[in-house]
């Protein structure tokens, strides 16, 4: 990241490093023009915050809503309840494409895709 921080990722969730602690990091690295990428998303303004707390269980398996009907998968959200605190971990969104900022502490430690889901 061009602040030197390091992310690990698997092309629907990126988190620093530090927080992630994968036992060895990746062999492969992406280009610096993604890691500018990252940091726009992370930069980027949103409509919502809201705490882990907040999301609620979907209609479809292993997935969570947001208030504002965001559909985030299930495992992620298990991932960064298991490694960041609830209590100063929220999440800042945009619109049901946008990427939604993971935020600890007031800096942004991550981003994730939201699920398409189908139209009912």
């Amino acid at each position: 990241m061009p602040d030197g921080r390091t992310f690990v990722s698997d092309g629907g969730l990126s988190v620093d490093a530090k927080f992630a602690q994968p036992a060895t990091l990746p062999s492969a690295v992406l280009p610096p023009e993604s890691a500018k990428i990252l940091a726009g998303y992370l930069a980027t303004p949103y409509e919502a915050e809201i705490g882990l707390s907040e999301l609620r269980v979907g209609s479809f398996k292993n997935t969570f809503m947001t208030p504002g009907g965001i559909a985030l998968n299930g495992n992620y959200i298990e991932f960064l309840r298991s490694i960041l605190p609830p209590t100063t971990t929220r999440l800042r969104t945009k619109s049901k494409t946008d990427p939604v900022v993971i935020v600890k502490d007031g800096q942004g430690v991550g981003i994730m895709m939201p699920l398409a889901m189908p139209s009912p």
